[in-house]
């Protein structure tokens, strides 16, 4: 097994420790033990990435983003999660449909009209484009002295999941959390999520 030192010296020095602690905490290193929920053969190392692959349309269930949002919204009745003054049902008939062209080349790049990323390709321009990245901050953290707001579920889940504001210790928090976690099979009428033993 490689030693703090190698791997310090692989990461590099000044920011070695914090990338050798990412790294040793990615799929490489940890087992996948959360089934997707859609029933697809896919296996991950969290909640979050579980969410994250539903969110993306990878999955071949057909399950999105705006899927997740409208379960998460359905079930979070008393908004611990879900931002009160948002109602994504209200404006679901208002949804930008984004697109690109060729016509967004600008010379050198293809260029995000929305806020001048520029990408090499058409596909990563579209991929910004179905990403969350300009939707509204729909989620928040129920630590009320955290504040920090999510547009994307999978987001959320990451930062109650990481324990870096106490959220998760909040017992009717978690009692949420692990109840629309493990309800998330209603997206496609399959089972839950369980534990890959």
């Amino acid at each position: 097994m490689p030693s703090l030192r190698q791997g310090l010296h692989v990461f590099g020095q000044s920011s070695g420790a914090s990338n050798l602690n990412s790294h040793l905490k990615s799929s490489a290193h940890l087992q996948q033990k959360y089934r997707c929920p859609a029933g697809c053969d896919g296996t991950f190392i969290s909640r979050a990435a579980v969410i994250l692959h539903l969110e993306a349309g990878a999955c071949p269930s057909g399950v999105k983003r705006y899927t997740v949002d409208s379960y998460v919204y359905r079930y979070d009745t008393e908004n611990i999660f879900t931002y009160s003054y948002i109602n994504i049902f209200d404006s679901a008939s208002d949804r930008v449909m984004r697109y690109c062209t060729s016509n967004s080349w600008n010379g050198s790049y293809f260029e995000c009209a929305l806020c001048d990323a520029q990408y090499r390709t058409l596909a990563g321009l579209r991929q910004h484009l179905e990403s969350p990245r300009h939707e509204d901050k729909i989620y928040q953290c129920p630590e009320q002295d955290c504040e920090r707001r999510f547009s994307a579920f999978s987001a959320l889940v990451q930062h109650f999941d990481s324990e870096t504001c106490g959220a998760r210790r909040l017992p009717f928090a978690r009692r949420r959390m692990n109840g629309l976690f493990g309800g998330m099979g209603r997206l496609v009428r399959s089972p839950s999520p369980v534990l890959v033993l």
